[in-house]
């Protein structure tokens, strides 16, 4: 008798012990899955915020530049058709849109080759603007921002590269402008990765 019962809360235990093996296995199965899935979620959701960033970027600076040629353009002729005149009227207005835009620079390329910018180094020197152009080796109608925005007479995207004013990494978006149908230049902007990155990088905390 003694030993039919041992033998029954044998059986009873090793029953007892299978079940439990089969509901961990069971239990880390369905956490593995969940953990899986949580990750892969928030995966999915990283590339969805990155690529809506990347879309923002865009969309940010091809409005800056289509406003800021809107602006220029809205003067006269006159202060527009001259090495002289430019450097005289849109020094103010270049600043202000580095500065509002947080924009790495914002130059105009003359078909002199002179290139006027409003840049890092102009504000070292307490300047709007400042030329770059033969004295320092320079030619603006020779890049590819200059030539591509001339060549199809819309909004022209440079794709990254390094400035070699900042070393900082960047995209160049340019367009030719055209006042009373005459050729004034090729208006471009440059629009640091920095900045993007900094957003990946907040978005991605928030995210993991």
């Amino acid at each position: 008798m003694k030993s039919l019962k041992f033998k029954l809360s044998l059986v009873t235990n090793v029953i007892a012990i299978i079940a439990l093996i089969i509901l961990g296995v069971v239990g880390f199965l369905f956490t593995k899955n969940a953990l899986f899935k949580t990750i892969e979620n928030t995966e999915i959701n990283a590339l969805k915020v990155s690529k809506t960033e990347m879309e923002n970027f865009r969309a940010k600076n091809l409005s800056s530049l289509q406003k800021l040629s809107e602006d220029i353009l809205e003067l006269p002729y006159e202060k527009l058709n001259s090495q002289e005149a430019l450097l005289a009227n849109i020094g103010d207005m270049f600043k202000s849109y580095k500065r509002s835009a947080n924009l790495l620079a914002v130059y105009i390329g003359l078909p002199n080759g002179n290139n006027i910018v409003s840049d890092i180094e102009s504000e070292k020197h307490g300047k709007s603007l400042r030329i770059n152009g033969k004295d320092n080796g320079y030619n603006a109608t020779t890049r590819e921002w200059y030539q591509g925005a001339k060549r199809i007479n819309s909004i022209y995207v440079q794709p990254y590269y390094i400035d070699p004013v900042s070393n900082e990494t960047v995209f160049t978006y340019s367009r030719a402008l055209y006042k009373d149908g005459k050729f004034i230049g090729i208006l471009a902007i440059d629009a640091s990765l920095t900045m993007l990155q900094k957003t990946f990088e907040f978005n991605q905390a928030i995210l993991f």
